[in-house]
């Protein structure tokens, strides 16, 4: 690993995290991928990671497709790149708050049309323009916090997938938290902790799914 280059090692996480067929102790978690993609950044121009971002949105790679079309959708025409869309016309602001690294939070804001002051993720550490390789600040178990620091009043309505990172930012919403595709795992937490006060959404498709271009 320390001879590869990043491209190299890139590879290797992205097929230890996306092979299930391998033996479970080669298999890496989502958490082991978090903290070795953050490791490779290190010395890395911040622009150029940014730009390398944007092409991950807009072009992807060749074992990895675009991800601006990787929005959940339905066939009724109401997915969430069409919830957002409604929101801001109606003059909500809208907000993403994500665990994933902030250059990558930004850029799927950006596919959305949200602006950047609206936005959040995990903040890399940076010294002199290059990443220095390591964690500055993580979101992912204090977004309930989070909300209630970043915003002057309480979130309308707000949209999480995870039981673990999200859950305490769905609390947050004063008119509905939305759990989206929501795990058995969530529900149960949904029961027994908010005694099934939560709104449930599935979608069983995305962009990409219904044809959109690749």
């Amino acid at each position: 690993v320390q001879t590869n280059t990043a491209l190299q090692n890139a590879q290797i996480i992205l097929r230890r995290a996306a092979d299930k067929t391998l033996p479970k102790p080669q298999q890496l978690s989502p958490k082991d991928v978090f903290f070795n993609i953050i490791a490779m950044l290190k010395g890395l121009e911040v622009e150029k990671v940014r730009q390398a971002a944007k092409e991950v949105y807009e072009s992807g790679l060749k074992a990895a497709p675009a991800w601006r079309h990787r929005v959940f959708s339905d066939e009724s025409g109401c997915g969430m790149r069409q919830i957002v869309n409604m929101l801001q016309v109606k003059g909500v602001q809208v907000h993403v708050l994500s665990a994933t690294l902030d250059v990558l939070a930004l850029e799927g804001a950006q596919m959305l049309g949200i602006s950047e002051d609206f936005v959040q993720g995990s903040r890399l550490g940076i010294k002199d323009g290059l990443y220095t390789g390591k964690l500055a600040e993580g979101t992912y178990y204090i977004k309930g916090e989070v909300v209630r620091q970043w915003l002057a009043t309480p979130p309308l309505l707000v949209f999480g997938d995870s039981a673990t990172s999200d859950f305490s930012m769905l609390q947050e919403a004063s008119v509905a938290g939305i759990m989206v595709n929501p795990s058995s795992r969530m529900l149960q937490r949904d029961a027994k902790e908010t005694d099934g006060r939560l709104l449930g959404v599935v979608f069983a498709r995305t962009e990409m799914d219904m044809g959109a271009e690749k």
